[in-house]
């Protein structure tokens, strides 16, 4: 049944408005997506950033406990007094630790049965007391895991929570580092921290820090907001406590040991829906969480989000209104049309009026295309990119360097915010950037990178650093054979680096008493020289190594073989600590020092959006300036050289280091010219051949045509003329036919055709000369003339 023009208009608009509604409504949705997300990239970077900030306080707290460690290790004949006067000056190091202890094992201390001294801080100063005595316990009773972890592992380590009584008679963790006399385990040293003071940690840097909660590997609350639940209750007794059974699968996503935001309203009194943020704490195995509302997780952006969605809600009312009022034209301009056609009666063609359907539908698209360029305007250029970037110890180069790039770059990028997050070194940086947690990560080259991982850019180059006392008789990195070393921490990519070094000089485990231990705690033991020697990568004149070469008469040892490493490590270099590099006079190193050096690179996620990829990369060579004025170090970043790189570099960056250079036809114009010219030559040789061998079979065609106007002006037989005559009718079909077929040209063909008019007429006239001479009688034939 055919649709009536009218009904045609009517299908149309409607049509239109639900496009124009299920549009809106998708970008509404789109929008309002964009912003949750944003917020929880933003939630979970916040969780990370309070996780390692905790991290970092009790790895500082830790060293304390390792150093001392070795200072017991390496002093076996200290005294009461010595070890009294060495706690205290634990707690005098940081007002962050509680108490700090030394431990012996039953009877190893001249032969007391237990000993354990221990100073605190008290209401009234710092106290002391033996933990052993008659007024302590019994710290080898098995209830007590500060003592037992250290001592059966071998390996320094917090323990978890637990009621001191006795001694600080208050909610309290440790930390633990056993210690050695003669290969055999002979105590531990720890430092303790109270529960409850742990909130100062995050607010003394976050002044607007949300409500959280620390809770250990069992679900036991570490830390909450009211005290009376610390250690008292776990998450799983709030889940028999409210019946709700899916708190447990909310304890496995805690504890998964990655980042990022749950939404329940399981947890909590209220039933409200709740937003979590939570992170790990590598340090101890405890889970950082903190939570808000959903309302008062969208209370930043809500104004945001009823502003665009009130614009955009506008702007559907404006464009079905539009419609509505274009389908009204399109009705009256149609009523017009018909009535015109009634009122004509000179049955004259009306005026033609515009298609009332195409009226509507391009109106349609106008006003989409407003509502698209609004949309654009309003929406995506306010789109920020929150970005993180794993640099390592904040007492790092790799840290300092990363807050520059985090610094300068939304000054000319004002869409690209990068936070700075602290880690414990490349290996877990590579590790966060594989679980896409973080963004972007400063790693050392001679690190297992994961297959997400892409080049951006070299920073700087590390270097291999022995540092040994200015008397000592280590020479090299062979002589460490018996000596004591300090190393970097086993969860490092430093302490593999070390152990490859060793290998290849034909160093054991067992050859060397190493300790692996932050910096600080390596610092303070080789002053106290309570180590030989420290081996530490990282970049030639770092302030570390510069304040430990002024606090004490030190030197470096050279590493000679940088070429021969290079061939079991090819992310190894050749280089070179400059004379002079952490002290003028007497200069530190006394000459230009060989060692090993292994670039830092910036990297970044596979999936990373390359426009922001290009954008930071532009920040590192085209502001350069200004990051060098921040840390001189910047001084030192390169594009990586594609043809030697052990890692693919990002697309993004490597738009950016490609914009300058010529395309494949600039660059090899001279050469796409001599090839296009010898093209030429030979085209045009082959052109001239096909030409010659057109012209030949014309010029052939000419010739017999000549023969033929030739024969028949001396014939006077009328039967060869008219062959004659066929022939040259086969002739001309037979050209007609070669130039419809590209063999001849047309120039060619219209010189044959000239030529065979004139045979064809020369012919003809001598046929009617014949016959006026006969009397217009025709010749016999031949076979006339025999029969005759």
């Amino acid at each position: 049944m055919p649709v009536s023009p009218r009904n045609k208009i009517l299908i149309t608009a409607s049509f239109a408005t639900l496009v124009v509604i299920a549009l809106f409504s998708w970008g509404i949705y789109q929008i309002r997506s964009q912003e949750i997300h944003k917020i929880e990239l933003q939630m979970q970077n916040k969780a990370w950033n309070y996780a390692s900030q905790l991290d970092a306080y009790l790895h500082d707290l830790g060293r304390v406990a390792t150093a001392t460690a070795i200072y017991a290790q390496v002093h076996p004949k200290v005294t009461e007094k010595q070890i009294y006067k060495q706690l205290r000056a634990n707690l005098e190091q940081s007002p962050n630790i509680f108490g700090a202890a030394m431990a012996f094992e039953p009877s190893q201390y001249r032969r007391k049965a237990l000993f354990a001294p221990y100073v605190y801080r008290s209401k009234t100063g710092i106290q002391q007391m033996d933990i052993g005595g008659s007024d302590g316990y019994d710290y080898t009773d098995k209830e007590w895991q500060w003592w037992h972890t250290p001592r059966n592992s071998g390996k320094a380590t917090w323990s978890p929570a637990y009621f001191d009584k006795g001694a600080g008679n208050i909610l309290m963790t440790s930390y633990s580092a056993p210690f050695k006399r003669h290969g055999k385990f002979w105590g531990v040293t720890t430092v303790d921290i109270e529960l409850t003071h742990l909130k100062s940690v995050l607010s003394d840097t976050n002044k607007k820090m949300p409500l959280f909660m620390l809770l250990d590997q069992e679900g036991h609350y570490i830390y909450h907001p009211k005290p009376e639940k610390i250690m008292q209750s776990t998450l799983f007794d709030n889940a028999k406590k409210t019946n709700k059974a899916e708190l447990k699968s909310v304890w496995q996503r805690l504890k998964s040991s990655q980042a990022g935001v749950l939404k329940t309203d399981s947890w909590g009194d209220s039933g409200a829906m709740l937003w979590v943020m939570h992170a790990p704490i590598a340090a101890t195995g405890w889970v950082f969480t903190s939570w808000v509302t959903e309302e008062q997780a969208l209370a930043g952006s809500s104004t945001y989000l009823w502003g665009i969605t009130s614009f955009l809600l506008s702007a559907m009312l404006f464009v079905i209104i539009g419609l509505i009022y274009i389908t009204q034209l399109a009705l009256k301009a149609l009523v017009t049309k018909n009535q015109q056609s009634l009122d004509t009666a000179d049955k004259t063609q009306p005026k033609k009026l515009a298609d009332p359907i195409s009226i509507t539908i391009i109106l349609s698209l106008l006003l989409f295309l407003l509502f698209t360029l609004a949309w654009f305007f309003l929406v995506e250029q306010k789109t920020v990119n929150h970005l993180t970037i794993a640099a390592g110890h904040r007492d790092s180069e790799s840290y300092a360097l990363a807050q520059a790039i985090a610094q300068v770059t939304p000054k000319y990028h004002p869409d690209i915010k990068i936070q700075v997050l602290e880690t414990d070194g490349s290996k877990q940086n590579v590790a966060l950037l594989e679980k896409n947690l973080v963004q972007l990560a400063t790693v050392l080259a001679d690190t297992d990178m994961p297959p997400a991982a892409t080049l951006m850019a070299n920073l700087y180059p590390d270097a291999f650093q022995l540092i040994v006392q200015a008397d000592s008789a280590i020479h090299s990195v062979a002589d460490l054979k018996g000596h004591r070393i300090a190393l970097p921490t086993k969860d490092s990519s430093q302490y593999n680096t070390f152990w490859s070094l060793a290998d290849h000089y034909g160093l054991t485990q067992a050859d060397l008493e190493y300790r692996s231990m932050s910096n600080g705690a390596a610092s303070f033991a080789l002053l106290d020289k309570a180590i030989d020697a420290l081996f530490w990568v990282s970049a030639p004149g770092s302030s570390a190594i510069l304040d430990l070469i002024e606090a004490g008469n030190l030197r470096l040892i050279p590493i000679n073989q940088a070429e021969a490493l290079q061939l079991d490590q090819p992310a190894l270099q050749i280089g070179v600590i400059p004379v002079g590099s952490y002290r003028g006079n007497p200069a530190v190193p006394a000459e230009d020092l060989a060692t090993a050096m292994v670039p830092r690179l910036l990297v970044t996620h596979e999936k990373l959006d390359p426009e922001l990829v290009s954008r930071i990369t532009s920040v590192l060579f085209e502001r350069r300036r200004e990051l060098v004025n921040v840390i001189p170090l910047a001084g030192f970043i390169t594009a990586p050289d594609k043809n030697n790189v052990f890692l693919p570099i990002h697309e993004g960056a490597q738009n950016f280091y490609d914009r300058d250079e010529p395309s494949f036809v600039e660059e090899y114009v001279d050469i796409i010219a001599l090839i296009l010219s010898v093209i030429a030559v030979i085209f045009s040789s082959v052109l001239h051949l096909l030409s010659d061998k057109k012209k030949q079979l014309v010029d052939a065609y000419n010739r017999e045509l000549l023969d033929l106007c030739d024969t028949a002006r001396k014939s006077f037989n009328y039967q060869q003329l008219f062959d004659i005559k066929d022939k040259l009718l086969d002739m001309l079909s037979e050209l007609v036919l070669a130039e419809a077929e590209g063999e001849i040209t047309t120039e060619a063909f219209e010189s044959f055709a000239f030529t065979w008019k004139a045979v064809n007429e020369s012919v003809r006239d001598r046929l009617l000369l014949d016959l006026e001479h006969h009397h217009h009688k025709p010749q016999p034939s031949e076979e006339q003339q025999d029969a005759d």
